[in-house]
């Protein structure tokens, strides 16, 4: 149905496990209609106030650093997968 497009899942919350759990479920569905999925790494982001200021800029140097290796990993996925 999705033809094998690569595909990443991120999200973030307030509590320790809530984005994993809706990850977990929407990663399922993609993989069901056929979607390649970003196995590795994952994302869970938990969001504390003041994480992203008003222009939408990381305050967090390590999460930056992380969502950064996160978006290499999944360009690289793209490129592997096709895309």
């Amino acid at each position: 149905m999705t033809g094998g497009k690569p595909v990443g899942v991120i999200g973030t919350s307030k509590g320790a496990i809530s984005t994993a759990v809706a990850q977990n479920h929407l990663k399922a569905v993609l993989t069901a209609v056929g979607a390649a999925v970003l196995g590795r790494p994952e994302a869970y982001v938990r969001y504390t106030e003041g994480l992203v200021d008003d222009d939408g800029d990381v305050t967090d140097a390590s999460t930056e650093r992380f969502l950064v290796r996160y978006l290499e990993a999944l360009r690289a996925h793209v490129v592997r997968v096709g895309g």
